[in-house]
């Protein structure tokens, strides 16, 4: 069992598990899944009947909407240490509420999740409480930690979402605020597309590494999983500092 499903009713137990083991594999690969990305925020906006937004709205403005109007489906966290042991289970694979009848999110995203099998029922009926996982997740140890680096691929929507999740507000105004917030709760994070300049999808670069899928693809937990096994397989000689608080998508803001 490398991934354990985490709804309402586990939600608990999965977070002092995972308290207990983070010392020891303190490598955390993370994947978010989510209904869709706005390029254009009116259509996003006018479901919210939100109004006056600037007439030129930067990259971060663009993402600040999303991220505050739109809801997290899934979340998966994997754990390692530096030489790639993982303990049993290694992953989990939060599963928060959803209705895609009624919430907002892109059609399109939608479809895609479903064909990778995200049991949008169960979600309706099981999923879990952002406010329960706010509480959980505020006092596990996993945040304000030095000792934790947190691995993304394309990672500025999961530490955009981890940042919600975690405070339960919209994010800040300024891209400097939002940095300042998610240095002081993840005062290390590393993004492997950046790190290995790598253009093409996670899954292409676990090939080249010779990473092995569990789960399915397009669901958080799995790609959280592939995405810290080619972490282990891929850091060790590298010098990694000037990566350090960096992710693909908002580094040049």
């Amino acid at each position: 069992m490398t991934i354990q499903e985490v709804y309402s009713y586990n939600l608990d137990e999965s977070f002092r598990l995972m308290s207990r083991l983070v010392d020891k594999y303190p490598l955390l690969g993370v994947d978010t899944e989510f209904p869709g990305y706005f390029e254009d925020v009116d259509q996003l906006t006018g479901r919210t009947n939100q109004r006056h937004l600037p007439r030129q709205l930067t990259r971060y403005g663009k993402f600040k909407i999303n991220i505050d109007n739109l809801k997290l489906i899934q979340l998966g966290i994997s754990l390692s240490d530096s030489y790639g042991n993982q303990p049993n289970p290694s992953t989990f694979q939060f599963n928060f509420q959803y209705d895609k009848l009624n919430d907002i999110g892109q059609e399109s995203s939608i479809q895609l999740l479903e064909r990778h099998e995200v049991p949008f029922d169960r979600l309706l009926q099981e999923g879990i409480s952002p406010i329960k996982f706010s509480y959980h997740f505020m006092s596990s140890g996993l945040l304000f930690n030095n000792k934790i680096k947190w691995i993304y691929f394309h990672g500025f929507c999961d530490l955009g979402y981890l940042l919600k999740s975690a405070t339960l507000t919209a994010l800040p105004c300024s891209f400097s605020e939002f940095s300042i917030l998610a240095e002081t709760l993840f005062p290390h994070y590393f993004d492997l597309k950046l790190v290995e300049k790598w253009e093409s999808s996670l899954q292409t670069l676990a090939s080249y590494y010779g990473v092995c899928r569990e789960g399915i693809q397009h669901q958080a937990g799995s790609d959280a999983l592939v995405t810290i096994g080619i972490w282990t397989k891929s850091q060790k000689l590298k010098p990694l500092l000037e990566f350090d608080r960096k992710v693909y998508g908002l580094e040049d803001e």
